[in-house]
C-alpha cells in the first residue's frame, strides 16, 4: 500500500496537529462569544473578533452526516470506510474516519466517540460509543 495523503499545518492549525501529535483532540474557542468553531481561522466567525484559544474537546459527538465509500479517491486508501460528519460540543464539528467493524451498523444519530488507536497519523478517528447512556454533546 502507498502511504496515503496527509494534512500540511498552518500557522492556525499548528496546535491542532500538535495535540493530535499527543492523542489529545482540542477546539478553538472563542473567548468573546464563548461558542467554538473549527476549522480554526484568524477571528471567530460568530463575532469576528481575534480573542480565541484553544480548549479540550469532550472527543464525544453525534454523526450528523456520513457516507460510505467503496471506491478510493487517491491511492493509500484502503476501501471500504465511512466518512462522516461528526458535531462534537456546540459550532465544533469533523469531518472524519468512523470505523467500524460492520460499516451498515453506522447511522446518523449515532453517539461516537474519538479513538486514536485506529489511526496511523495523528488523525483523530472515531468508533461507535461502546457504552449506553453516555451524555452526548
Amino acid at each position: 500500500m502507498t502511504e496515503s495523503p496527509s494534512a500540511a499545518a498552518t500557522v492556525f492549525s499548528q496546535p491542532f496537529w500538535q495535540a493530535a501529535s499527543e492523542q489529545r483532540l482540542i477546539r478553538p474557542w472563542c473567548a468573546h462569544c464563548q461558542i467554538s468553531f473549527f476549522p480554526p481561522a484568524l477571528c471567530c466567525p460568530h463575532c469576528l473578533e481575534t480573542d480565541w484559544t484553544w480548549i479540550d474537546s469532550s472527543g464525544i459527538g453525534i454523526i450528523y452526516s456520513f457516507t460510505r465509500v467503496f471506491r478510493a479517491p487517491v491511492a493509500g486508501f484502503e476501501t471500504p470506510y465511512v466518512v462522516a460528519i461528526v458535531d462534537l460540543e456546540p459550532g465544533f464539528s469533523l469531518m472524519t474516519n468512523v470505523l467500524e467493524s460492520d460499516l451498515d451498523q453506522v447511522c446518523i444519530g449515532d453517539v461516537v466517540e474519538v479513538d486514536w488507536a485506529g489511526s496511523t497519523r495523528d488523525l483523530p478517528v472515531f468508533r461507535r460509543a461502546s457504552s449506553a447512556g453516555r451524555e452526548t454533546p
